[in-house]
């Protein structure tokens, strides 16, 4: 019989503990009241301090004591529940003591049952001994430390242990502990509602104090490993005993005053030494703001010692058990005492009843009521456990009879399976176990408040019920009352709060960030810069990236109506040229000058001030061709005459030094055909279906993205020549070097015949001009630059074409007279013999011409204005 063994090295133990005096006389007290069955209690009527239950009486425990008694008697009136049975109970005092615990729990246990009867001296008297009684176990301890040792012991014997207060994880290894139950909530829930708190507010950088002691130490273990999951970091934990020192306390601040970053505090101890660490704090940190959640325990501790809150727990919110006032209970107590009430009472509760009486100058407790404490539902539920797990084996095993059920009980074994699966409707709504004897959690969230009259006290803020499986938390945030008296939440996290643009990076402190700017094109996603692509910005949250719309010169810039201006007076100039051309077209002067090419000429120029405008068009794919197409077209039409002209001269003159026969090719009407060929050649050379091809397979004009380095909020819209322009460039390129070169040849025409000057003048300051706006196009950096670029070019080459061709012929025609003019010329030869003449006569405009014969005579100076007499 190893239990048999067992019971006697215990038995032997404590004996020898009882013959030396060592059980105080409030261990050996009992309140009992005879039925079938009796359940045992377990109350801290009194606490251990320098000895065992050396403290005041408890008028918690004398409270919970009584609610036992109340649901005791509960059950016994109902008809539903144990039908024609009596269920019994005893009450001891355990001083909160692991040693007397254990000796209480000892004292209960004996064969089939019943209690043991130690034969000790001394003033002890023990339970009374029921024959007919059935022993079913026993409710508490109020503590998770004694509740440990009782737990064992209950196991090592088999029998059923239901505490109604302990919460330590550690009871929850049914290895270790498997008569133990409870009818409160382990702390893995607390620490679960505590998490959730966290998670409710955005608090992931916190500090966390716990007790030293079993229920400090598996709840701070708990929240842990529950904030680790949840990503929340825990600045720094600290252990404290119950009773610290001033180096305790004082390690502690300086942690809290490290870790400023972490201004919310978990608190998870079944002590008030936090309360202290919490003044000491704001004494040394004047003005700031620590916000505490507290634990289960640590709300009962100010509960219960009735600790006066100070300012400095102010925001602070506590999660204790949700209560729930057991109907009729406050009446019963009240009650109890009552010279009409013949109902017998503890001796503890008679003293209670004096010690408040008397403070209170009372009479009875219905004249000056104490307040509940509400833990009693816990002890309510335990009572039912017991009663109900009875009344399954009583109806459905074994059917009303007693004998039967007090073999199944007896044995703990057979009675704790229908302890594990009990349910019934219990003060505070449905009770069942989740997991081996684990009952689910329901926490209420009270936060530290002080009224407008200065009195500080909780207010309940919100709920959390482990049954939900979603939305366990509920917050009235309009009610919550943070520290600093305001509505806002704290924060409490080590991360800089990042403005949009920019990702946190880790610091060198444990779990603390700091902000990094990402570049100025790119968003943040995920916790990283991601730079948006070319043709795209991000948005003002920089959170994803929006399109650019690209941006063309405007009509209404500065530089576009400059252009358009210098057009629209361009074209002014170009129509008066073709009216004075016109009117004097029979003039001599203009006859000399080819009225056909200088007719092409000015359609080059109206052409040209025409292709500046629409350069200045939105590119798009035909605007891109028709402005590659007008300035290519423009230069051609110019140039094509300009080199005709320039050309004729030099073969005239080159011509009149050997013979009078008109050189070939120079009739008007073969250099309008000529004209009209090289302007084709442009325009649609045969060729230039193959240039197109090439174009579209390579890189044809097209309307291109200009994008700004470093990137910016910008892109412009601009047309990218493609081979198929340059081609056409190239063939202008090569008009203009042949006009250069012929212009070049007829340097030395006679002096007063100084056409061919204008006309080099003119070309070489198309070249220049030309090659000047290469560099500054293609380093241009923005639209309006390469546009106005492309526009000052074209528009120089036709005021240059105005100035230098033009004009001064119709100033000689209208304001010049008579005009000394050199002629030069070699005569034609006759006989073998060449004659070269040279002279100076006086002329008027009129008389200038050249001859059919294509000779020069009496050749004209354009300008008008040499060795006027």
């Amino acid at each position: 019989m190893i239990f048999d063994w067992r019971l006697g090295v215990f038995t032997l133990v404590f004996t020898t503990g009882l013959v030396l005096g060592a059980i105080p006389p409030d261990v050996r007290l009992s309140f009992a009241r005879p039925g079938d069955f009796f359940i045992a209690g377990l109350f801290p009527f009194h606490y251990s301090g320098h000895a065992p239950c050396d403290s005041a009486l408890s008028a918690w425990a004398v409270e919970l004591s009584q609610t036992m008694v109340f649901a005791v008697e509960s059950i016994n009136r109902r008809p539903d529940l144990l039908p024609n049975v009596t269920l019994g109970f005893e009450i001891r005092d355990d001083c909160y003591s692991e040693s007397m615990t254990l000796y209480t729990i000892l004292s209960l246990l004996g064969s089939n049952g019943r209690l043991m009867d130690l034969d000790v001296p001394g003033d002890f008297r023990p339970g009374i001994r029921y024959e007919n009684s059935t022993f079913l176990g026993a409710i508490g301890p109020v503590s998770s430390s004694n509740s440990i040792l009782a737990g064992m012991t209950g196991s090592l014997f088999q029998m059923p242990v239901i505490s109604y207060l302990a919460t330590s994880d550690e009871l929850s290894d049914k290895n270790r502990f498997p008569y133990f139950l409870r009818s409160t909530p382990p702390d893995m829930l607390n620490a679960l509602a505590v998490i959730d708190i966290l998670l409710r507010f955005g608090w992931d950088y916190v500090a966390l104090i716990y007790s030293l002691d079993s229920y400090g130490i598996r709840g701070a273990q708990e929240v842990q490993k529950l904030a680790e999951k949840a990503g929340i970091c825990l600045a720094f934990s600290s252990p404290i005993s119950h009773a610290p020192s001033d180096a305790e306390i004082e390690e502690v601040v300086q942690k809290l005053k490290t870790y400023r970053s972490a201004t919310v505090v978990v608190v998870f101890a079944a002590s008030g030494a936090p309360y202290t660490i919490l003044d000491e704090f704001h004494n040394q940190v004047p003005g700031s703001n620590l916000t505490f959640i507290g634990s289960a325990a640590f709300e009962s501790v100010y509960r219960l010692k009735k600790i006066s809150l100070s300012e400095n727990t102010l925001g602070g919110i506590f999660v204790p058990l949700h209560y729930r006032d057991i109907d009729g209970f406050e009446q019963y107590f009240l009650s109890i005492g009552d010279d009409e009430s013949d109902q017998p009472v503890s001796r503890w509760f008679q003293e209670f009843q004096m010690e408040w009486l008397a403070g209170r100058n009372c009479s009875r407790l219905s004249a000056c009521p104490p307040a509940t404490n509400n833990d009693e539902i816990f002890v309510m539920n335990a009572v039912n456990i017991f009663a109900h797990a009875l009344h399954e084996v009583l109806t459905s095993v074994c059917h009303g009879n007693l004998t039967c059920t007090s073999e199944i009980v007896s044995a703990g074994e057979r009675f704790l399976p229908y302890l594990l699966h009990v349910e019934f409707l219990g003060a505070d709504g449905p009770f069942r176990f989740e997991n081996n004897g684990e009952p689910a959690g329901r926490y209420t969230l009270k936060n530290v408040q002080m009224t407008t009259g200065g009195v500080i006290h909780t207010v309940q803020v919100g709920v959390w019920d482990s049954l939900k499986s979603e939305g366990r938390l509920s917050v009235d945030d309009d009610a919550v009352i943070w520290a600093g008296h305001t509505k806002v939440p704290p924060r409490s996290t080590c991360r800089e709060l990042c403005q949009p643009g920019y990702i946190e990076v880790p610091l060198e402190q444990k779990c603390c960030w700091g902000c990094r700017q990402c570049p100025i094109n790119a968003i943040t996603e995920n916790g990283d810069c991601v730079t948006c692509e070319r043709t795209h910005w991000p948005n003002q949250d920089r959170t994803q990236c929006d399109p650019i719309t690209p941006k063309a010169i405007s009509w209404g810039s500065p530089p576009a109506v400059a252009v358009l201006v210098l057009s629209g007076t361009g074209v002014a100039l170009s129509s008066l040229v073709a009216a004075g051309m016109y009117y004097y077209r029979s003039h001599p002067l203009i006859k000399a000058t080819s009225r056909e090419l200088s007719a092409i000429q000015i359609g080059g120029l109206f052409l040209a001030f025409a292709t500046t405008v629409v350069t200045l068009a939105r590119p798009s794919e035909v605007a891109c061709h028709c402005m590659v197409t007008m300035i290519s077209l423009c230069y051609t039409v110019m140039f094509s005459a300009t080199l005709l002209k320039v050309n004729r001269i030099f073969r005239i003159f080159k011509a009149s030094k050997k013979s009078t026969k008109r050189p070939s090719w120079t009739s008007p009407r073969t250099q309008v055909t000529i004209a009209s060929i090289l302007i084709f050649i442009q325009f649609d050379l045969p060729n230039q279906v193959l240039i197109s091809i090439i174009s579209i397979a390579l890189n044809s004009t097209k309307p291109e993205l200009l994008f700004q380095v470093p990137a910016q909020n910008h892109i412009e819209l601009y047309c990218l020549f493609g081979y198929e322009a340059i081609a056409s460039l190239l063939y202008n390129l090569v008009l203009v070097l042949v006009c250069c070169f012929y212009a070049l040849r007829a340097r030395k025409v006679p002096s007063n015949y100084n056409e061919s000057k204008f006309i080099a003048a003119n070309v070489y300051s198309t070249l220049v001009f030309s090659v000047a706006a290469l560099p500054v196009y293609a380093t241009a950096t923005t639209t309006s630059q390469r546009v106005v670029t492309l526009c000052v070019v074209v528009l120089l080459n036709a005021y240059g074409t105005i100035f230098m061709a033009f004009l001064p012929k119709l100033y000689a025609v209208r304001f010049v007279g008579d005009i000394e003019v050199t002629r030069e010329g070699t005569g034609a030869s006759t006989r073998g013999t060449s004659l070269s003449t040279s002279r100076s006569i006086r002329v008027h405009p009129s008389e200038l011409s050249i001859d059919t014969t294509g000779t020069a005579s009496k050749l004209p100076s354009v300008a008008g204005s040499s060795n006027v007499k």
